[in-house]
């Protein structure tokens, strides 16, 4: 799969990423799914919960991959980066609606 981004004609080849990254990409779900059950176990059947779960799921794997296309020396520092603030999203969409942390604290 190839694709041309920007007027420069940057060329992502987003089959030609390291081995590591797709041995990786399946991982990000779990850290979510294992994040929402340790930090919300009173809301597990709650559908709020898992849909801004998914959401979240997505945003990580677009940045993941998008990264790792572009910018290849540098995504493993914006990924360590994001992940806390992709967390801290989560929490406040979920406090908006009413569904408090069950455990206090920082997210990392």
């Amino acid at each position: 799969m190839q694709r041309v981004c920007g007027k420069e004609g940057l060329r992502l080849h987003l089959l030609n990423l390291p081995w590591f990254v797709w041995i990786i990409l399946p991982v990000l779900p779990l850290g979510v799914v294992a994040y929402v059950a340790k930090f919300y176990p009173k809301h597990l059947r709650s559908l709020i919960v898992w849909t801004r779960a998914a959401i979240l799921v997505l945003i990580q794997t677009t940045l993941f991959l998008f990264s790792f296309a572009v910018f290849p020396r540098l995504a493993f520092f914006i990924n360590v980066l994001a992940l806390p603030f992709g967390y801290h999203l989560l929490d406040h969409n979920l406090k908006n609606h009413g569904i408090e942390r069950s455990i206090e604290g920082k997210v990392f």
